[in-house]
């Protein structure tokens, strides 16, 4: 029974969807015939109802080469160009802050993301950096005790003074070797002559032979003593030469310190080393607490959301093949507005750069726009015959958005228009100036309805949905055969529908004939 009942299911309920989404072309439209608004020229000179009539009437004062050169249909976008925002950094987005239509603030936070590694990067980053720090301290340390080394050479001066004391004892010892050996030739001398006088007592028994024995041994003994103290002296000579080159060694040493010199050269150079090992160190704290920054979104500028790129948990790479890869939201500056025109490009010729223009967008169909053309684009549609003219709009209102239908009126040089409450432009439906005066707006009276006093109301054909509207129209003053100036709620080339019974607000129509009038416009 299910293998029946679904698939019926599903196909009562695909046709039920293309029924609905087909339902307009079942809908039988109304035949109706119409009458296209007149234009109408009047002398320059001549007096406009518009200008001389109460309430919102438009004001115009004439300006040489003011006529229409060119209409062109064309959509509204940023001026120049929408800004992206992008993340800075790659990541995962947590949360996206604003919608589609939210007015977003200068440096305003749109989006987060996750930070949990980039806290962890900035804060191994930080440790790295009292790390290199604490070398930079320790170096430094070094280097001022190398320096002290180096200003006070202790060492150096004690050694100096204990070679040159060697000398000057080695020297000093020499100088007493002369007297130590006639002091010793002298005991020597004295022994042998005693030795002599005591050997002739001998024989008459005055002295033991023992005793001449021990005189004569002493006298070798001094003899010998004489003779080690001249030999002394050449021992001594050796004793001063080697200190004297101790002495010079010490001084030597003293006035180079070449130990010194490395160490404080080693000392200066590990600094330097290790200060730059803390600048980098610093350097890469400074690059983790950008990327931590960088997982707040922030906007260059104020204006509003055109277009959310992400959401969370998007993957946000900024070098990915992907066109928005690490946009976030798209912005535009709704006082900075234009409108991409498509003119044709037989009209290209009469279309340039500060150009006056006249704007209306379809969001509000009874205001137009004061603008001016700001460059062609540098290549035409071949496909469309066509050529995109930028033409900024210069009071945008808050209700315009991107992407919303307009229509461009390009105006000749010297066009200017004031109105009652004193700002530039045309009010809708209002006369239009040429170069060789006015123009009028003229519609038939008998196609208008609700006629009370100067205000009325007509049925106009919607050209791009094929349906009627009704337009609230404000009257000037009356033309001959029948037919009224329109001063405000027609523009040229607006199609007026002959009023039948059962036409109402949205109805379908499809045109047969123009209307037959009982008179005619002179």
């Amino acid at each position: 029974m299910t293998r029946l009942v679904l698939p019926t299911v599903i196909l009562l309920a695909a046709a039920s969807l293309l029924a609905y989404s087909a339902r307009g072309a079942f809908i039988r439209a109304m035949s109706v015939q119409v009458v296209p608004v007149l234009v109408k020229g009047i002398p320059q000179d001549a007096p406009s109802n518009a200008a001389t009539g109460g309430g919102d009437a438009l004001a115009t004062r004439a300006a040489p080469g003011g006529a229409v050169v060119a209409q062109a249909p064309g959509w509204v976008e940023a001026a120049p160009y929408p800004v992206n925002v992008p993340a800075l950094a790659d990541g995962v987005v947590r949360e996206v802050l604003v919608l589609e239509g939210e007015r977003v603030e200068a440096n305003q936070v749109v989006a987060r993301l996750i930070d949990d590694d980039a806290r962890l990067a900035a804060r191994m980053a930080q440790a790295d950096v009292a790390e290199r720090q604490a070398a930079v301290d320790a170096a430094t340390a070094a280097l001022e005790g190398a320096q002290s080394e180096w200003d006070n050479p202790v060492e150096r001066t004690r050694a100096v003074a204990a070679a040159e004391a060697m000398l000057a004892e080695a020297e000093a010892e020499l100088a007493q070797v002369p007297a130590e050996v006639r002091e010793k030739q002298a005991m020597a001398d004295e022994a042998a002559d005693e030795l002599a006088r005591k050997g002739r007592l001998l024989e008459i028994g005055g002295v033991s032979e023992a005793e001449l024995t021990r005189l004569r041994l002493r006298v070798q003994s001094l003899e010998a003593a004489a003779e080690a103290a001249r030999q002394g002296e050449g021992v001594m000579r050796a004793r001063v030469d080697l200190a004297r080159a101790d002495a010079k060694a010490a001084r030597d040493s003293l006035r180079l310190r070449i130990s010194e010199q490395a160490e404080l050269a080693r000392a200066r150079a590990s600094l330097t080393e290790t200060r730059a090992a803390a600048a980098r160190a610093g350097v890469s704290a400074e690059e983790a607490d950008l990327r931590l920054s960088r997982m707040e979104v922030r906007t260059p500028m104020s204006g509003i959301v055109l277009e959310r790129l992400a959401e969370p948990g998007t993957r946000l790479m900024s070098g990915g093949l992907e066109a928005n890869g690490a946009n976030v939201v798209r912005l535009f500056d709704p006082a900075r507005l234009q409108v991409r025109s498509d003119v044709a490009i037989a009209d290209g010729a009469r279309i340039g750069a500060g150009q006056p223009a006249q704007i209306v967008v379809d969001v509000l169909p009874d205001r137009t726009f004061s603008g001016t053309v700001t460059r062609l684009v540098g290549q035409a549609n071949i496909q469309k015959n066509t050529i995109q003219a930028k033409v900024a709009i210069d009071d945008p209102d808050e209700m315009l958005r991107p992407e919303m239908l307009a229509r461009v009126k390009f105006l000749s040089a010297g066009w200017a228009t004031q109105t009652a409450g004193g700002g530039r432009g045309p009010a809708a439906g209002g006369a239009e100036r040429s170069g060789n005066g006015s123009v009028r707006l003229l519609a038939p009276r008998e196609l208008l309805v609700d006629v009370d006093g100067d205000h009325a109301a007509g049925w106009v054909v919607d050209q791009v949905r094929s349906k009627a509207t009704k337009r609230r129209l404000v009257l000037g003053a009356a033309a001959d055969d029948g037919w009224v100036e329109v001063v405000e709620g027609l523009r040229p080339g607006d199609l007026l529908i002959a009023p039948l019974p059962g036409l109402k607000e949205g109805s379908k129509v499809k045109i047969t004939s123009e209307a037959v009038l009982g008179g005619g416009a002179s």
